[in-house]
């Protein structure tokens, strides 16, 4: 599903510069986790980058995209010794 064209994109506030902001109902939809685990994610800095408007957390569509794209993989296991 492509996020700027899902009806909860096109329901969102807009950014000045007239990008889309989704809210944290819309992004945990799309990457199909609970509204908790975006929080988690916040304290933890491990998450999607959001800003906060209003006293509101949002997201921009593309910095979701941007996660999605960072989190592929092409193999199952992690070849990086750093990282056993």
């Amino acid at each position: 599903m492509s996020i700027g064209e899902s009806n909860e994109a096109r329901a969102v506030a807009f950014a000045a510069t007239g990008e889309v902001l989704l809210t944290a109902d819309d992004v945990a939809g799309v990457l199909r986790v609970s509204k908790a685990t975006l929080a988690r994610w916040r304290v933890l800095g491990t998450g999607p980058g959001y800003v906060k408007k209003q006293g509101r957390i949002l997201y921009r569509a593309e910095t979701i995209e941007k996660f999605v794209t960072s989190k592929e993989r092409i193999k199952t296991r992690d070849d990086d010794p750093a990282r056993r």
